[in-house]
């Protein structure tokens, strides 16, 4: 199933108020998936989302000349008739707005396999959304960006990527502290990183804090690796592995698990299977020619001949970093006589 976008909703305050709700498109109903964005001027308040079910996927504050504080959630929706979110700040009542947007077609198991891209900018009219790897083709493509301090009088989106469409915003000079816009692409075509250009709006000040957004809707797939090992890692020899997923059918037949050195394939390795079934797969790893200590990636081809997007797993002794981010952290640091703080996948 393709993506498409089901619609929105858009609302914000000034100073003193401490909750706003967003009313859900008509037309949204199961295994929709809704996304919220807040932000708000100033780094101190606690965002959220009051009504139940929401998770958040990030939240960034900073507090570089102007304060600004961010944040995303999501819901995959179990009803065409769901409860309006209600959003809210607490500890310091200042300007907030929030924004939503509903798609179909996502994938509601792995919704954001990408995570989130963040990028922080100041004194930047039209600023430059952050870079973001895609591993499933024909995914979409979502940017949003929070502005303070700069009147955005028309909204018009990033030229990179071709094809992107102006969203919710929320946006003028009486809103100057608390302004949104989004834009985005329901499908990308195929995969690797996109890099999107700078925001095209037009603006009466150059004196904007931002924060944008990046995020990858990951499209339904009908064959999909969830978790290998419950993401614990392997090691070759190992028995009894198990692979969680879907669309892998009920018989192997000519199915078949293959673990590959590299998302392209260059070594791969067939790998022993002691059990099968539609949504996991039981195997003892077999090394071949592939790298020990190292990430390599699991696909599976059902007997359709579908095949899965490939799948990252540790075998041996995994690379630091590559466990830390498969940590998904929002930020972490690294040490060497100084620090340099990382932007993490989540």
């Amino acid at each position: 199933m393709a993506i498409s976008f089901i619609g929105g909703d858009a609302n914000d305050t000034g100073a003193g108020t401490n909750t706003l709700t967003l009313t859900m498109p008509g037309a949204a109903t199961t295994d929709d998936v809704g996304l919220i964005f807040i932000s708000c001027d100033d780094d101190a308040p606690t965002l959220a989302v009051s009504t139940a079910g929401w998770t958040q996927l990030q939240e960034n504050q900073t507090t570089g000349g102007r304060d600004l504080k961010s944040a995303i959630w999501y819901r995959v929706l179990t009803s065409g008739s769901e409860t309006n979110p209600v959003c809210t700040i607490s500890g310091s009542l200042q300007e907030f707005g929030c924004t939503l947007h509903v798609y179909r077609g996502m994938d509601t198991g792995s919704p954001f396999t990408d995570g989130v891209a963040f990028q922080f900018t100041q004194n930047t009219s039209n600023p430059t959304p952050p870079s973001i790897g895609c591993s499933v083709a024909n995914s979409g493509l979502h940017i949003f960006t929070a502005l303070t301090h700069d009147d955005v009088t028309t909204v018009l989106q990033p030229s990179t990527p071709s094809g992107l469409v102006v969203r919710e915003t929320i946006n003028g000079s009486t809103k100057d502290w608390r302004q949104q816009i989004n834009c985005s692409k329901v499908d990308v075509g195929g995969t690797g990183t996109i890099t999107p250009s700078a925001w095209r709006n037009t603006v009466t000040a150059s004196v904007a804090e931002t924060h944008s957004y990046s995020l990858i809707l990951t499209v339904e797939l009908p064959i999909a690796i969830t978790s290998v090992s419950g993401g614990a890692g392997i090691q070759y020899t190992q028995t009894g592995i198990v692979v969680l997923g879907k669309g892998f059918e009920a018989s192997q037949g000519s199915g078949k698990l293959e673990l590959w050195s590299d998302e392209a394939g260059t070594t791969k390795t067939v790998q022993t299977i002691t059990a099968w079934a539609d949504t996991s797969i039981t195997f003892t790893a077999v090394q071949g020619s592939l790298p020990d200590n190292a990430i390599v990636y699991a696909v599976v081809t059902n007997d359709s001949a579908l095949e899965s997007p490939p799948k990252a797993v540790s075998v041996g002794l995994a690379p630091y970093r590559d466990l830390i981010d498969g940590l998904l952290p929002n930020h972490y640091w690294t040490l060497n006589n100084t620090y340099v703080d990382r932007a993490g996948t989540s």
